[in-house]
């Protein structure tokens, strides 16, 4: 799963018209899962493959912490990089995530 943050507001648009819009297309439909949380590691957008992945629907995850979705041991881990996220020491977060679903640990990789 690939998890990254946005300064930006999330786009609510999906006619691809130019560079912008294609590419939203393509985060929204691309078969790997991505979240996208704001500095403080808030979703505020995720793809169709992390919506079914999760078994819940974009409104859902829109405006929930990242941490809520974490295994427990994990969640100490996850602040730090998005610490480092905040404070401009890293640009995006590629890691393996012990995630719950449902109530059940899921490794997504």
């Amino acid at each position: 799963m690939r998890l990254a943050y946005s300064a930006g507001a999330p786009r609510t648009t999906r006619r691809a018209r130019g560079p912008a819009e294609r590419y939203q297309a393509l985060f929204e439909f691309a078969p790997g899962a991505s979240i996208v949380t704001d500095q403080s590691g808030t979703i505020v957008e995720a793809n169709h493959a992390a919506c079914a992945l999760l078994a819940l629907a974009s409104q859902e995850l829109r405006g929930r912490p990242l941490a809520e979705l974490v295994a427990p041991r994990q969640r100490r881990g996850l602040q730090a990089l998005v610490g480092q996220l905040r404070f401009g020491r890293r640009s995006s977060l590629e890691r393996p995530l012990r995630l719950r679903v449902q109530g059940r640990p899921f490794d997504a990789v």
